[in-house]
């Protein structure tokens, strides 16, 4: 059998379209456009609108007796995390406390604010008693409040008055009544520890 050699294409010049070439569509004007646009107006939909946050279906308490209520109905829905329309309702009962106002959850500020009284107090906060000098401060919720004056609200005043007096009184029982440890009475429990275990073996328990 021949050996056969494919013949190579004839070279074309540059610039000139093939025969065989699809033709390529005319261009449109702008006339054109703007009957194509028209014609396509009635046919074409446009796409519906959607919010990006739905609204709320459980409304924002506005007082600390409607704050409660949610929390009676999260608590009734009680530790079934496993049910979607159980978890969906509960999260939409937070998603409504949170919204709401701190007026609204703090009865001690809600009772302020009826009674005309201002919702914000200064409270001067001593230095924590047997504390260093450094980073000496009472804390809540992981805010600090250091010695000085302090502007807060009238629940969180509250509970800074407690930490202070709390502060107080365990000084007192470490320092003794003058507050210099004379006059201290020390306690020690004989059963249990290093000091019970010593005690043992002086009266001879096995």
């Amino acid at each position: 059998m021949d050996d056969v050699t494919p013949e190579a294409p004839p070279k074309r010049k540059p610039g000139r379209p093939r025969k065989d070439a699809a033709p390529q569509p005319a261009a449109l004007t702008v006339d054109d456009l703007a009957k194509l646009a028209a014609a396509l107006k009635d046919t074409v939909q446009a796409p519906p609108v959607v919010a990006d946050d739905e609204p709320p279906r459980i409304p924002t308490p506005k007082t600390p007796e409607e704050v409660a209520m949610l929390n009676d109905q999260i608590r009734d829905l009680g530790t079934d995390f496993e049910d979607p329309d159980i978890s969906k309702e509960r999260r939409e009962l937070y998603k409504a406390i949170r919204a709401s106002s701190h007026v609204a959850r703090c009865p001690r500020c809600w009772e302020a604010k009826q009674a005309g009284k201002p919702i914000t107090v200064t409270i001067d906060v001593p230095h924590p008693k047997g504390a260093g000098r450094q980073n000496a401060s009472f804390r809540i919720n992981g805010q600090f409040y250091p010695k000085g004056q302090h502007v807060v609200k009238r629940c969180e005043a509250a509970t800074l008055a407690w930490l202070i007096d709390q502060n107080y009184r365990v000084d007192r029982e470490r320092m003794g009544p003058n507050g210099d440890g004379e006059g201290k009475v020390y306690r020690f429990d004989l059963e249990r520890g290093i000091v019970g275990e010593m005690a043992r073996v002086i009266r001879g328990d096995d």
